[in-house]
């Protein structure tokens, strides 16, 4: 999901954050339910530097993720679901304007289920969060293997 290198990191499916563009890294949850879904997150500076690194084929899977989403809001019986009035109001087109949609909603520009990486949520964190500071520390960065 995630390549850790010397300029940033490289999201599978979603371009690339140079470290210069990281705000934050953090374990959070989504809406709904009584405690929501633990997700591991990133929060970028500029949305819209994120989104100039995507490939037209990223950003189109960006705006499928955004119709299912949005579709399922009207297709899940009213009343019954919480989050279902948010899901309705999921932007349709614009990259930028589904990540600021997904900030307001979960605080992170991006976000991952935990099952997705072979690791738990706050170690993952701590894992980019290690790596970024010893990228900056370094003189050389160069020196540092991409990690995945």
């Amino acid at each position: 999901m995630l390549t850790l290198t010397p300029a940033g990191i490289r999201v599978q499916s979603a371009g690339f954050i140079p470290w210069a563009n990281l705000d934050a890294v953090g374990v959070g949850r989504t809406p709904g339910g009584p405690y929501g879904a633990k997700i591991i997150g990133i929060r970028v500076k500029s949305q819209k530097q994120l989104v100039e690194t995507m490939s037209p084929q990223e950003q189109r899977l960006m705006r499928g993720a955004a119709r299912v989403g949005r579709a399922a809001g009207f297709a899940l019986p009213a009343g019954r679901h919480p989050g279902q009035k948010a899901l309705r109001s999921v932007p349709r087109q614009d990259p930028v304007a589904i990540m600021e949609w997904t900030r307001s909603t979960t605080g992170w520009d991006l976000s991952w289920s935990p099952m997705l990486f072979n690791h738990r949520s706050t170690t993952v964190v701590e894992m980019i969060e290690t790596y970024h500071r010893s990228v900056r520390r370094s003189s050389s960065p160069d020196t540092f293997p991409p990690h995945r």
